[in-house]
């Protein structure tokens, strides 16, 4: 029996390697710049989706009002406040809630957006 250890040749030591898309990430989150985008964009979407989720809420709730029973006369162009998340951005001139202004316009934003996508998909590309 030959006790000896093989030759340095024999044994090489594995190296773990990094994929593709753990490469990609690193890549990505070096940039402060394209994180930010990032975060921005993330905060749109998460605008959208919140929005669909209040216009379900308001059709179903007696509570909570819809964006055309939110006139409040009262409450006419209010600079935006902490007190209420209804007025976290302020009201505009029929005393509406800018915030519920923005969902609303970034939703129906995406959702253009994503129809336009999809005729392009379909190979229809008229305006």
């Amino acid at each position: 029996m030959n006790d000896k250890p093989s030759s340095p040749k024999a044994t090489k030591e594995v190296t773990v390697g990094r994929s593709l898309w753990r490469d990609a990430w690193a890549r990505l989150f070096k940039d402060k710049t394209t994180v930010l985008c990032a975060a921005i964009i993330l905060l749109y979407g998460l605008l959208a989706i919140s929005a669909a989720v209040y216009d379900e809420v308001a059709a179903r709730s007696k509570i909570v009002p819809t964006f055309q029973e939110m006139k409040d006369y009262q409450h006419i162009n209010e600079p935006p406040s902490f007190s209420s998340l209804h007025n976290i951005l302020g009201t505009d001139w029929s005393g509406r809630s800018v915030l519920v202004k923005v969902m609303l316009g970034a939703s129906g934003n995406a959702a253009r957006g994503h129809r336009r996508l999809l005729q392009r998909a379909e190979g229809r590309h008229s305006g």
